[in-house]
């Protein structure tokens, strides 16, 4: 379900493959490290990954399309673990794509990558994409709440969390609207662009692409 969305809107998530592992495969690891070390962070992505270890700026490079995410038990119970995780499963591999993307067009240059609000943006989107398969709600649509977030927080049928992080950041956003900007850089310790760039960057015309000029950080992290 999200593979097909991703290569759809954004890019072929294996775009290094045959530069890396070729194993055809976006790998996930779940593990007590994201937990332990970084709290409040569900998962992330590096950009060093997408790299050969022969280049000495990437000795690290684990030369797969890899994922790090937290990993169920010691008070993230299984259920509320897999509620909150899926949504976030597709915004991390959005960056994979994302930078596989940049990369391989870069043929051996320097890599065009996103703006870090852009790059954000989207990868929320792409969990709104997600969240519709469940939801049914259409572009435009007038859906209502009962049936997109309200279904999401009672857990009325097995669907992720995905649309409510979304309004909450949002709002954090336009009740501080005077002090914040949706073109925020990921040190600028205002993470409102994740949501306050999500609706207002970006249209349906042309399969929701959108392209920009600066290089972010090599890392992305979603927060719980």
């Amino acid at each position: 379900m999200m593979f097909p969305i991703l290569a759809r809107h954004f890019g072929d998530p294996l775009a290094l493959d045959a530069q890396l592992d070729r194993d055809g495969r976006v790998a996930m690891l779940f593990t007590r490290f994201v937990n332990d070390s970084l709290p409040g962070v569900l998962g992330f992505v590096t950009s060093c990954n997408s790299f050969p270890r022969g280049n000495p700026s990437f000795a690290g490079s684990n030369e797969m399309e890899l994922f790090y995410a937290q990993a169920p038990g010691q008070g993230v119970p299984p259920d509320t673990w897999r509620h909150n995780l899926r949504a976030t499963i597709i915004h991390e591999v959005k960056h994979i794509t994302s930078y596989g993307e940049k990369i391989a067009r870069a043929a051996g240059g320097v890599p065009n990558y996103e703006e870090s609000w852009l790059e954000e943006s989207t990868a929320r989107l792409s969990e709104e994409l997600y969240a519709r398969t469940f939801s049914g709600a259409r572009w435009r649509g007038n859906s209502d709440f009962a049936t997109t977030v309200g279904c999401e927080l009672s857990r009325c049928d097995g669907r992720p969390l995905a649309m409510f992080k979304h309004y909450g950041t949002l709002a954090n956003f336009f009740a501080n609207v005077g002090d914040l900007s949706p073109l925020a850089g990921a040190n600028d310790r205002n993470a409102t662009f994740y949501a306050s760039g999500w609706p207002t960057r970006c249209s349906p015309t042309g399969g929701w692409r959108c392209t920009s000029t600066t290089p972010p950080g090599s890392r992305r992290a979603a927060a719980s």
